[in-house]
C-alpha cells in the first residue's frame, strides 16, 4: 500500500471533497454540453470557440462519447457531487442514487466501478448509513428480479416467503459490502 503521509485535517479533507465534486460536475456538463452542441448541428471549433478551451480537447471530449456513450449517463459520483455543492438535496440524491442501476462489483476487480463510488462515499460521510441502506436495497431487489424471473422461466418458481428471504440476505450482503 502506497504511504500518503499525514492524514489531511477535517476541515482540508471536507474542502478537497468540493473541489474534486466541482471537478466532477465540471467535467460532466462540458462534456454534454460539448455533445449535446455538436449533435444540434454546431461545430466543435464553434463549441470550442464558446467554451475558450482548444477545438482538439473539444475532439477529444466527442471521442470519448464516442467510445463510451455512458460516460454521459447520470452516476453514483455525479449525483453524490451534486448533492455536496448544494446544487440538489439529499431526497433528490438518493431518488438519483435509487434509480441507477449500480452494478456489484468488487472493488479489487473494478476500482471505478458505482458500487465503488457508492463505497467511498459512505465512507467520506457523503453518504449516510440509512442513505446506503435504501440505496442498496433498490440494487438487491434489481438482482432478485433478475433472478426470480430466470427460476420462473425454468419452471421453479419461488415462494413469497423465500423471495422475501433472498430479497432480505442480499441486501444485507450488498450492505456490508460497503462498509
Amino acid at each position: 500500500m502506497r504511504r500518503i503521509g499525514r492524514a489531511l485535517s477535517t476541515s482540508l479533507a471536507a474542502r478537497a471533497a468540493r473541489l474534486r465534486a466541482r471537478r466532477i460536475v465540471n467535467d460532466i456538463d462540458t462534456r454534454r454540453f460539448v455533445h449535446q452542441s455538436v449533435t444540434d448541428g454546431y461545430s466543435p471549433d464553434a463549441v470550442a470557440y464558446a467554451l475558450r478551451m482548444p477545438q482538439d480537447a473539444v475532439v477529444r471530449l466527442l471521442e470519448e462519447v464516442a467510445d463510451s456513450p455512458e460516460i454521459l449517463e447520470p452516476s453514483v459520483d455525479e449525483a453524490v457531487s451534486r448533492a455536496l455543492l448544494g446544487q440538489i438535496d439529499r431526497d433528490q440524491m438518493i431518488e438519483q442514487l435509487r434509480g441507477l442501476r449500480i452494478r456489484f462489483a468488487p472493488t479489487d476487480d473494478y476500482p471505478d466501478s458505482g458500487w465503488v463510488q457508492l463505497r467511498l462515499a459512505l465512507q467520506a460521510g457523503l453518504l449516510s448509513r440509512a442513505e446506503a441502506e435504501w440505496v442498496a436495497g433498490a440494487a438487491a431487489e434489481r438482482m432478485v428480479v433478475r433472478v426470480l424471473h430466470s427460476m420462473d422461466l425454468e419452471a421453479r418458481p419461488v415462494s413469497d416467503g423465500d423471495a422475501r428471504a433472498l430479497l432480505d440476505a442480499t441486501t444485507a450482503a450488498l450492505l456490508a459490502s460497503l462498509t
